[in-house]
């Protein structure tokens, strides 16, 4: 086999850019929390996002279903499940202990 001859063939997973906000128990935004992909049934590159002032995070998400969490800066935490590819708003909601 003459590998310097082959064709390279890579398979490419397309994502679709996501918007998204992280609110608590009373529907108010919740800036810098750390938002990230924790499973899901294909990869994702993401690493993690802050949200902004406003609540707001972009997330880029393949077909596929995960799971995404949402951490405050006083630990309170929140779990979402959502579809990836194009879609609406993801909410997440933080929910004090």
């Amino acid at each position: 086999m003459d590998l310097e001859n082959e064709p390279v063939r890579q398979s490419i997973n397309p994502r679709s850019l996501r918007r998204g906000r992280v609110v608590n128990a009373e529907g108010k935004p919740v800036g810098g929390a750390l938002v990230a992909v924790v499973s899901g049934t294909t990869a994702t590159p993401e690493i993690g996002r802050r949200t902004t002032g406003g609540g707001i995070f972009q997330v880029a998400l393949p077909e596929g279903s995960f799971r995404m969490q949402a951490v405050a800066a006083s630990g309170a935490t929140g779990t979402v499940e959502v579809e990836g590819g194009d879609g609406g708003e993801i909410v997440i909601r933080i929910e004090e202990r």
